[in-house]
């Protein structure tokens, strides 16, 4: 069903927004120009939308952390953040009034002149689930992840879309949408670079110089940056790594340290990297067919393509005039850009998409296997469905925080979807729906 708003005494749809209904475009820019917010119909009380604009188009798109006020049928529900790693995080993570967001950083986004940028980039270290009073890199891509509703899958968006989402096309902009409305301390949002905005016609790179020019120390200051992108290529170079990014105007290299801390913090990533290897040239033949009007060599790719990786990184402008990368974060996701932990993840994700399943990613932020998650939430069932999927075996710390799961859904009276891959080479049937958008 179509969703409903309603400003005032004026009522509308998203379809009316995007056939540009006469009047309807002036008075939302007038609401959101005077931090007046649409209520949405989904349910009583009608929870607050936000008012979005993004390269001139209007959105509509749920306040962070408020998504658990919707109908589950809404397009804008989202599961309790209570449910995910982004409750330990409320000190860190300030949502405005105008459904923007102030994040206090775990790292500097400038070091004096001579001093050591690593000793800026880590955070003092906390107990598993206490509450944290800064974000690090993974922690701010997955809450800018989810901002953007970029944590779950929805049949019903793909069927307004007509498409899956693409990087340039669509999760980029969604991405520098949630940016746009950023701020990270004292500093605005002129530091954060999503590569690939322009989407998949871009070839100015405008955006790229103007952040460039932002890393060019001044005075007593060195700056640095975060950029945000699709990984293309990652490998070795001969002082360290050299990572390509799609839609990137150059390389960002990196130091053996870094690059070797990649290997021991993001094996899944990397995996899944090393299966995209054998398909690139395929790849590249579908962009060229795409290019001569030609969908069907890339629609075939799409049904074998393994996955996608996102890169955050904190970078610097060398002395020799490269992008230097100080610290960086890998995410892996599925097809359709919903974050996985692990390569049983990612398949489950893929299967539950291909059956127009409904269901979010509980995102760990930096918290790593500290914290107790589902590894999925299927919310088309007649009450939302913990997924998990029990990937190790043998090592007792994982068979413990198995333990405590299990035991925390069976005092809950929660039904909970398991897989072990040790055991079956297949996962079971998914619970049935028990509601369709």
């Amino acid at each position: 069903m179509e969703g409903q708003y309603q400003l005032g005494t004026l009522e509308f749809t998203l379809n009316d927004i995007r056939n540009d209904r006469p009047g309807l475009r002036e008075k939302l820019l007038r609401a959101k120009l005077k931090k007046i917010y649409p209520h949405c119909q989904c349910t009583d009380p009608q929870p607050q939308v936000v008012i979005a604009e993004l390269n001139g188009d209007l959105h509509l798109r749920g306040f962070p952390r408020r998504g658990h006020f919707h109908d589950r049928g809404c397009e804008h529900y989202r599961p309790d953040p209570a449910g995910s790693a982004a409750s330990l995080y409320e000190p860190a993570i300030k949502v405005r009034e105008d459904g923007g967001v102030d994040y206090k950083l775990a790292f500097s986004l400038s070091v004096k002149k001579g001093e050591s940028e690593r000793t800026v980039t880590t955070p003092a270290g906390r107990a598993p689930g206490t509450k944290r009073g800064a974000i690090g890199l993974l922690g701010l891509l997955h809450d800018l992840w989810m901002r953007a509703d970029l944590d779950s899958y929805d049949p019903a968006l793909k069927r307004r879309r007509g498409w899956d989402l693409r990087w340039g096309s669509e999760v980029a902009k969604m991405l520098g949408q949630e940016v746009a409305e950023s701020t990270f301390g004292r500093r605005g949002n002129d530091k954060l670079l999503v590569v690939g905005q322009g989407g998949e016609n871009a070839v100015t790179g405008t955006d790229w110089k103007t952040f460039r020019a932002a890393l060019i120390p001044s005075g007593t200051e060195a700056p640095l940056g975060l950029v945000i992108g699709l990984v293309k290529e990652l490998g070795p170079s001969k002082f360290g790594g050299v990572l390509d990014l799609e839609f990137g105007k150059e390389r960002l290299w990196m130091d053996r340290q870094v690059f070797e801390s990649l290997g021991r913090s993001f094996k899944t990533e990397l995996a899944m990297l090393k299966e995209q290897d054998p398909l690139r040239d395929q790849k590249w033949e579908a962009i060229q067919a795409l290019m001569e009007k030609n969908p069907e060599p890339m629609q075939a790719l799409n049904e074998v393509w393994p996955g996608e990786v996102v890169a955050i990184a904190l970078v610097k402008l060398s002395s020799t005039d490269k992008i230097s990368v100080v610290k960086m974060a890998l995410m892996a996701t599925s097809r359709q850009f919903v974050p996985v932990d692990s390569l049983y993840e990612r398949d489950v994700a893929h299967a539950l998409a291909d059956q127009d399943r409904r269901f979010t990613k509980p995102l760990r932020y930096d918290e790593g296997r500290d914290i107790t998650l589902p590894d999925f939430l299927l919310s088309d069932t007649e009450q939302t469905t913990p997924m998990e999927i029990y990937g190790v075996s043998g090592n007792a710390d994982y068979e413990a925080r198995k333990a405590v799961k299990r035991a925390t859904y069976l005092t809950a009276g929660q039904h909970c979807w398991e897989w072990t891959p040790a055991e079956e080479k297949t996962w079971p049937a998914f619970p049935a729906k028990s509601f369709k958008k």
